[in-house]
């Protein structure tokens, strides 16, 4: 074993040792989230049962919304894109009102009843909580923010754990197909390697994402060195003194003028903004990475009711559009069914290689004594 090798494979061992317990559950609840909406539907058929028909307007249904939860304003609202599909309202605690903060609330969109709400803040491992209890696990294990943090590290260390992985693997020589087979005969190190590599490319981009996932800032921060990152338009405004809750344009008259300069594209859902006097209507469009996710974004004033920008981030610089890449990503999303499935294929890949690598550890231990 040469002097760099010699090196490398402790490295590896101890971290995976030390990593092992994040990575294992990260990747287990990160398959079962590439399923997330399918799963919800399953578990909880009360919240997606919908009418069939035309939807009603959006201003009964954040209505019917902020009704079943008073105190609390609609903050963001998702309409259904296509029939059979729920509306789903954010809510937001109105300032100065005790109680939950936020809410997602499922509204039958031909009828504006509500079908159910679920407390964002509070993850529980009912039926109806379950996906949302399995999100905040995945990326916090729900002990708290301070965890992001954590996490965030790791990742960064498993993305260039990468390399010293790809090296050790290669053994002194080069990486052939009997590096990928694997039979009912391979050992475990077989397991462990040939699970490494046929998953490696999806990993790397993973690990990566999850670096910036957990640490948003400072992975922006590193970004911006190298190419300027565009702020929001509503970064850009300073905030309203007071903000007002009941604006003079509603949320259907602010899709109605977002509409005229969109040009006929489908809307996907709208934002309220009461501090900066905005709605940040979401169009669908033939530039967004996750198809099922709008990104371009038109603002509305408030009060005026003037359209005041529209953009898309594909427009942006080049760290505007890399950073916009890091989710559709690590989702699968980017690609439809065949990258969710890689990623989930990924995700179990992840686990099994916790699983080899430690059986291989104990198995070290246990001939070496040390």
């Amino acid at each position: 074993m040469n002097s760099l090798r010699r090196l490398l494979v402790p490295l590896h061992r101890w971290f995976g040792l030390l990593a092992g317990i994040w990575l294992f559950c990260a990747g287990f609840t990160g398959s079962m989230m590439v399923f997330n909406n399918e799963l919800d539907r399953f578990l909880n058929p009360d919240l997606f049962a919908v009418s069939v028909g035309s939807y009603e307007d959006t201003n009964s249904l954040v209505s019917a919304a902020a009704a079943a939860h008073p105190g609390h304003y609609v903050s963001s609202i998702d309409l259904p894109s296509r029939s059979g599909e729920p509306a789903i309202a954010y809510l937001a605690r109105e300032a100065g009102v005790a109680g939950t903060a936020l809410w997602r609330v499922n509204i039958d969109p031909v009828t504006g009843f509500v079908l159910g709400s679920r407390d964002l803040n509070e993850p529980q491992f009912t039926r109806h909580g379950f996906m949302h209890a399995v999100n905040r696990f995945h990326y916090s294990l729900l002990l708290g923010g301070w965890v992001n943090t954590v996490f965030g590290i790791i990742a960064l260390f498993w993305f260039f754990g990468h390399v010293i992985a790809l090296y050790i693997a290669m053994n002194g020589g080069r990486i052939g197909w009997r590096d990928f087979r694997i039979t009912k005969n391979s050992t475990l190190r077989q397991w462990h390697v040939a699970t490494g590599l046929w998953m490696f490319p999806v990993t790397l981009v993973i690990s990566l994402s999850a670096a910036y996932l957990n640490l948003g800032a400072e992975f922006r921060a590193a970004v911006s060195k190298l190419s300027p990152i565009t702020p929001g338009y509503d970064q850009l405004l300073a905030s309203v003194a007071a903000p007002d809750y009941w604006p003079h344009i509603d949320f259907d008259k602010a899709a109605e003028l977002a509409a005229i300069s969109a040009g006929g594209a489908v809307i996907d859902g709208i934002s309220f903004l009461p501090n900066k006097a905005l709605y940040r209507v979401r169009f669908f469009d033939e530039r967004d990475i996750n198809p099922l996710v709008g990104r371009r974004h038109i603002f509305v004033h408030t009060g005026s009711g003037q359209v005041v920008h529209d953009s898309h981030f594909a427009e942006g610089s080049g760290a505007d559009r890399f950073l916009g890449w890091q989710f559709p990503l690590h989702s699968g999303k980017a690609f439809g069914w065949p990258g969710r499935l890689l990623v989930f294929l990924a995700g179990l890949a992840v686990c099994l290689s916790v699983y080899t690598g430690i059986r291989r550890w104990i198995h070290f231990m246990l001939v070496h004594g040390h």
